[in-house]
């Protein structure tokens, strides 16, 4: 199985096909396909950093080779010893920019996953809104 989990009002989160949102329909519970979530444009999600790194030397380091970001997400895997990291930058042009660039380029000296950030929780959210 998928050992990978989300935190908070999910489960089953990044790198699982299905999780579970925090709604308020059927008891409880309403089940959310990741696929029905919305790529974000701004921010990119990296998993397999190492999990001793802190948040200002993941930022110093996208400042300095991207642009101006902020951490918009950010958790330990502890049986891997891994971080999965969601990386919000000013502009689509810059998170465009980084996610064509670190696909294929190490990020602090490691070899990590990069895809389009996909909030799950933003999204339920949208759809407790608007019903």
């Amino acid at each position: 199985g998928d050992d990978r989990r989300g935190n908070g009002g999910f489960r089953g989160g990044y790198g699982n096909r299905g999780a579970y949102g925090n709604g308020h329909r059927s008891g409880g519970y309403v089940k959310i396909n990741q696929d029905d979530v919305p790529e974000s444009r701004h921010s990119i999600f990296i998993r397999g950093l190492p999990s001793n790194l802190d948040a200002d030397e993941i930022m110093d380091f996208f400042d300095d080779h991207i642009g101006r970001c902020s951490i918009e997400y950010k958790k330990v895997n502890y049986e891997r010893e891994s971080l999965f990291v969601a990386i919000r930058f000013e502009t689509k042009e810059e998170a465009k920019k980084a996610y064509n660039k670190y696909r294929y380029e190490d990020i602090l000296c490691c070899r990590c996953e990069v895809t389009w950030f996909r909030d799950i929780r933003r999204y339920i959210a949208h759809q407790q809104q608007n019903g």
